[in-house]
């Protein structure tokens, strides 16, 4: 499984969110590392917790600015993130009942991340350049 950059690509034009974006990124990044090694349990543990609350804040912070400039489309844009945690949770469940967390989990987890910020998230650059 490929690492996911982070040359930029995930910038959405707003300083917070593009760190936040760096963040998950990198939580992403280390999982595939745990998930590829052997004796990863107590790593992708940790991982998985981090990456909820990573996660988690960034779509609380991304729903609330999203909110303030009045985006249009915002209430199927905020069930999708609703979608994702719920994804993220059921693969964090999925771990801690000792069932391990599968590189099909990850990838998931990966192709929602980076669709929904290189489409979904892109359509609200020029409203987020403006701020």
């Amino acid at each position: 499984m490929q690492p996911l950059i982070g040359d930029g690509t995930y910038c959405v034009g707003h300083s917070e969110l593009n760190a936040q974006h760096q963040e998950i990124t990198e939580n992403l990044n280390q999982l595939i590392d745990f998930v590829e090694s052997p004796d990863c349990e107590i790593h992708v543990a940790n991982q998985m917790g981090d990456l909820l609350k990573s996660v988690h804040e960034h779509l609380l912070f991304e729903e609330t600015l999203l909110e303030k400039m009045e985006i249009p489309g915002l209430k199927d844009h905020k069930e999708s993130h609703f979608e994702f945690l719920d994804e993220l949770a059921k693969a964090c469940q999925h771990f801690e009942k000792g069932q391990g967390a599968t590189a099909q989990h990850l990838q998931a987890l990966l192709d929602w991340f980076l669709n929904h910020i290189l489409i979904d998230d892109m359509k609200y650059k020029a409203y987020l350049e403006k701020l």
